[in-house]
C-alpha cells in the first residue's frame, strides 16, 4: 500500500489511461486500449495479455479475456487528508 497525494478520482482516471500506465511501467510493459474498457498489456519480451476493465466502488479490476488472471487496484482516502491509499 502506498499513499499518493491526489484524490481518489484521479487514481481511477490514471488506471484508465493506457498512455500514463505505459509511462509508469517504463521498460517493464506497454499498455494500449483495444476497445471500450479493453486493454492489451505487452510485457517486454513476453506475451500480450488481453483484459477487460471492471470498476467497482473503490477499486478497478483488469480481468483476463482468455484466462482467469486478474489485476486488482484498490484505493481509498488516506487519513489526515494526505491523499489516497492505493493497494
Amino acid at each position: 500500500t502506498v499513499t499518493i497525494a491526489c484524490p481518489p478520482e484521479r487514481i481511477e482516471q490514471f488506471w484508465r489511461d493506457p498512455e500514463q500506465l505505459s509511462v509508469v511501467l517504463g521498460d517493464i510493459a506497454e499498455v494500449e486500449a483495444t476497445g471500450e474498457d479493453r486493454y492489451r498489456w505487452r510485457v517486454m519480451d513476453g506475451p500480450a495479455w488481453e483484459s477487460r476493465l471492471v470498476t467497482d466502488p473503490g477499486r478497478v479490476r483488469y480481468v483476463g479475456s482468455a484466462d482467469d488472471n486478474e489485476l486488482v487496484v484498490e484505493y481509498r482516502p488516506a487519513p489526515n487528508d494526505l491523499g489516497t491509499e492505493v493497494t
